[in-house]
């Protein structure tokens, strides 16, 4: 699920400014996957398929990490992060998010950052009038993910476990955080409709949920239950 963490007249202000527009050359200081002080960390995908990190990584850094390398898609997931322009945080809170009728939310992932108004909340517009961000923190809500995966929950990460479910739901936050397509996307509909309740793009999630869908359809095939 995308988090808005956006100034809605934002990415006006940046295209009055032709000084504002950038490209991923000017904004790559630290990019990929960063701790809590945005030191990039580092990842090493080993020949046993185990992760090695450098020491600045943070237990819920390596829990996450981890737990997308347990799939062929959560580790492409994963290498998109590690390689992607946007400095990507990773947090898990032990906090259970109610959604809707007896839904829950799993993740949220705040597309730039709403605590960075000098940097123009981490939005830009390059030269070529796409819309990106140089910043997201995606965040796990494991207490969420507890009330899911409990039997008869029927709710869709019931057969899994914990750590799949994990995985699971960084896979597709993952996809809010680093998609330059879909980001420019988002950022587009929601400044568009800035002045409507129109806050999230109405096929926002598709691309997001068939990256979930895939992880779990590997995860029944490595452990049928």
């Amino acid at each position: 699920m995308k988090g808005l963490g956006f100034q809605p007249n934002s990415l006006d202000a940046i295209r009055a400014k032709g000084s504002a527009r950038r490209t991923f050359s000017d904004i790559q200081v630290a990019h990929g996957i960063v701790d809590g002080s945005g030191k990039r960390v580092l990842i090493e995908f080993n020949k046993d398929g185990t992760l090695s990190f450098s020491a600045n990584a943070t237990p819920d850094i390596i829990r996450i990490c981890t737990d997308l390398n347990a799939t062929p898609t959560g580790r492409q997931q994963l290498k998109n992060a590690i390689n992607s322009p946007v400095r990507v945080s990773l947090q898990i809170q032990n906090v259970v998010k109610p959604y809707g009728s007896g839904g829950y939310v799993f993740g949220e992932t705040p597309q730039g950052n709403s605590q960075n108004p000098k940097g123009n909340y981490s939005k830009y517009v390059d030269e070529k009038g796409r819309y990106g961000i140089t910043e997201a923190k995606v965040t796990i809500y494991e207490g969420s993910i507890k009330r899911a995966i409990a039997s008869g929950s029927r709710l869709k990460l019931e057969c899994l476990t914990l750590e799949e479910a994990i995985g699971t739901v960084a896979a597709h936050e993952l996809v809010h955080a680093t998609d330059a397509v879909e980001i420019d996307k988002d950022l587009k509909y929601l400044q568009k409709n800035q002045n409507t309740d129109k806050k999230h793009r109405p096929d926002g999630e598709k691309k997001a949920e068939t990256v979930e869908e895939q992880v779990m359809l590997e995860l029944r095939k490595q452990n049928p239950r």
